[in-house]
């Protein structure tokens, strides 16, 4: 006898955008959010929701956003000076250049003053511009050199800082989950988390500050007191980074020139990121010119093919795999998607 079952396959992609960054030009000014967050804070995701949506819109030349964890897994010994500096209140909070807006009594921002204040700190002209050149080694040996091109003055001493960075840290239990009270609240319907659980186990953290190699406050280095138009400082930071970085492919780097607070400043003046990769926000198209059901016989196989198509303007990677929550898939059948990932140029197939 003949037997015949009906199964429906969903595909699911995961696309990553490789996006270099642009020099910034001297009279551009960097907005550095620095979002002081922890895997404990119920209320966190929005704050990362904020920021991303800001680098999604803005781009990393113009716009920097820092996760900056507080007693969980990733959390460093330099959260609590910068909360302290800034006058930090609650969870998500934190600062767009360290600096204390028109009407603040300090440098200290709820997330709903965030994207505001990124906007009005991308509108201001800087004194300086901020160059980078950096190379990591797959033994975490990285060799990085700050340059400062004044195109104004300024008259507090300043100083040289190089952030380190890391993407897709993630892993279970305490220190690691996302605490979630956006989950199923009404209000929260347009951000992603609405829909996921509370805790999100396995959360993916993304933007997280691991280490500044010129701590907190920065390097004085080559800066005099206070610099006038034309001048030009670098100074070179180098260290082993295998310590603090989970995983060396996903590190990335930001270049600052901040005031230096024992100095009685602490703002950031301007900054350069290297190195990130951006997921896109637009995902690839996906066509078939097959039956989404595949009916067959016993001990039988089919085989579909699907088409992705980039729209993107820029090149992506992308991880293929089948969606078992998305399918029908019967007892004793099995499932495979060959092949796994794919390299798709910027309007491509």
């Amino acid at each position: 006898m003949r037997k015949t079952i009906t199964s429906m396959l969903s595909i699911f992609i995961t696309a990553l955008a490789f996006v270099s960054t642009n020099q910034v030009n001297a009279a551009d000014r960097v907005a550095v959010l620095e979002d002081h967050t922890g895997a404990w804070c119920g209320w966190c995701p929005r704050g990362t929701f904020i920021g991303e949506g800001l680098l999604e819109e803005h781009g990393i030349e113009n716009f920097i956003m820092l996760a900056v964890h507080n007693n969980d897994a990733m959390a460093t010994s330099y959260q609590q000076p910068l909360a302290q500096a800034i006058g930090l209140q609650g969870y998500p909070g934190g600062s767009v250049n360290r600096k204390a807006f028109s009407g603040m009594s300090n440098a200290y921002q709820g997330t709903n003053t965030w994207e505001q204040t990124s906007i009005m700190a991308m509108g201001e002209t800087a004194p300086l511009g901020v160059d980078l050149d950096w190379e990591l080694d797959g033994s975490g040996n990285l060799t990085a050199t700050v340059t400062a091109n004044v195109d104004g003055t300024h008259s507090k001493q300043l100083a040289f800082n190089l952030f380190i960075v890391e993407d897709g840290l993630t892993g279970t239990g305490q220190g690691w989950d996302q605490a979630n009270y956006l989950s199923g609240r009404a209000g929260y319907e347009n951000m992603p988390y609405y829909d996921l659980p509370n805790p999100i186990v396995g959360f993916v953290h993304d933007n997280v500050l691991i280490e500044m190699l010129g701590g907190q406050w920065g390097t004085v280095g080559e800066f005099p007191g206070s610099v006038a138009a034309g001048e030009t400082y670098s100074h070179e930071f180098s260290a082993n980074i295998s310590s603090v970085a989970t995983n060396l492919d996903n590190v990335w780097v930001v270049a600052i020139v901040q005031e230096y607070q024992p100095s009685g400043g602490m703002e950031i003046v301007n900054a350069k990121a290297a190195g990130k990769r951006l997921v896109p926000k637009v995902k690839p198209e996906i066509t078939s010119n097959e039956n989404v059901y595949n009916t067959m016989d016993a001990n039988g196989m089919v085989s579909n093919q699907v088409t992705i198509t980039n729209d993107s303007d820029y090149d992506i990677e992308v991880a293929i795999e089948i969606d078992t929550d998305g399918s029908v898939i019967p007892e004793g059948w099995s499932a495979s998607v060959d092949p796994m990932s794919a390299s798709i140029p910027a309007g491509g197939t």
